[in-house]
């Protein structure tokens, strides 16, 4: 919970004091079961020197958490790279899992049920059940951001420096 409430603060702080009132941190391994309950997700397929291949791939238990985690630590992009493969992760699971709430409007809380008991969060079974009412009710959009900064390798992994002018902007288009 201290490491929770750390990077809330320091994302606050990235982002000129937003409030962040809500976080679910999960360990790596529940991406799997995420995936599982779902029936897998189907993403853009990379080869082992993890450039796509033009290909799309249905994934989940440990070939999933290969995608999602595996990088070459010596390649200053790897770490972008895989980043891409999560957000495609992201995209593909939260399109799966909307569709399926269409059709069956217990899935998040079913999907929280199963991810609560390996999770630490402020998000409760009634918050998802309101959050499940106002988004397929029209009332959210669902879009992915990536904070824009500038890559350098540090002295053993890649670290990333942010614009905060850049952010600045970002933060007054979306809020």
């Amino acid at each position: 919970e201290k490491s929770c409430e750390n990077t809330v603060s320091a994302v606050s702080g990235l982002m000129y004091g937003i409030d962040i009132n809500t976080y679910f941190c999960m360990d790596r391994i529940v991406f799997a079961d995420m995936a599982n309950v779902i029936g897998g997700v189907t993403v853009p397929e990379y080869d082992d020197n993890f450039k796509p291949t033009g290909r799309n791939v249905t994934l989940k238990g440990d070939k999933l958490l290969d995608y999602l985690f595996k990088r070459d630590v010596n390649a200053l992009e790897s770490n972008s790279n895989r980043v891409e493969r999560q957000l495609n992760f992201l995209k593909a699971f939260s399109a799966k899992t909307i569709e399926q709430t269409k059709k069956d409007i217990t899935v998040p809380l079913n999907l929280y049920n199963k991810l609560s008991k390996k999770s630490i969060s402020t998000v409760d079974a009634s918050k998802i059940t309101y959050l499940t009412s106002v988004f397929m009710n029209g009332g959210m959009d669902l879009e992915f951001m990536t904070l824009p900064g500038t890559l350098k390798q540090g002295e053993k992994y890649a670290e990333m420096y942010p614009d905060e002018k850049a952010i600045y902007e970002l933060i007054l288009k979306v809020f």
